[in-house]
């Protein structure tokens, strides 16, 4: 494996670490079953969050260029994790809405990001799990591309709600 991707493990381990230290320490004030990770952001401790995300989007990045360099996910595969990790960038440096003063440009642009890293990491996983499943390794590339499906979908059902929501007099999340 290249030092890339080892560099890239750590720091995708350490953000999701910080992220889900943030959830286990704040479980009184933000309900991780009723509000976004994003929402630590919006509070005093807004900037270990986008350390987080930002340690996520760093390593991720590693990882996709170390496999691009490998040449193990092609083109599109490449761009999908590109996209992943740029789309956690913009998501980490703009705060959410902030839903107790209103809508506001730095939550539409976090909006916008979120949409472009959910929708891009599972597309990467169906792109680059394609050709692998007929290869020897056919249950690891069945399972990431049935993942991958079932993920593309759920942030697209997500989407249509933020879009429709407004319509039907619901404020959005994001």
């Amino acid at each position: 494996m290249h030092r890339a991707a080892w560099w890239g493990l750590g720091a995708v381990g350490a953000g999701v670490t910080v992220i889900v230290s943030l959830d286990l320490v704040n479980l009184d004030e933000v309900n991780p079953l009723r509000r976004t990770i994003s929402e630590h952001g919006l509070g005093a401790q807004g900037w270990i969050f986008a350390l987080g995300v930002g340690l996520l989007a760093a390593g991720s990045a590693a990882i996709g260029l170390s496999i691009m360099r490998r040449r193990l996910a092609g083109l599109a595969g490449t761009l999908a994790l590109m996209a992943w990790s740029a789309g956690l960038f913009v998501t980490a440096s703009f705060p959410k809405h902030d839903w107790s003063v209103g809508p506001s440009l730095s939550g539409d642009i976090h909006r916008v990001g979120s949409l472009v890293a959910f929708l891009s990491l599972p597309v990467a996983a169906l792109v680059i799990a394609r050709p692998w499943r007929h290869a020897g390794r056919r249950g690891a590339s069945w399972a990431a591309f049935g993942f991958g499906l079932g993920s593309v979908l759920w942030v697209l059902g997500i989407a249509a709600m933020v879009l429709l929501g407004p319509a039907a007099g619901c404020r959005g999340g994001g």
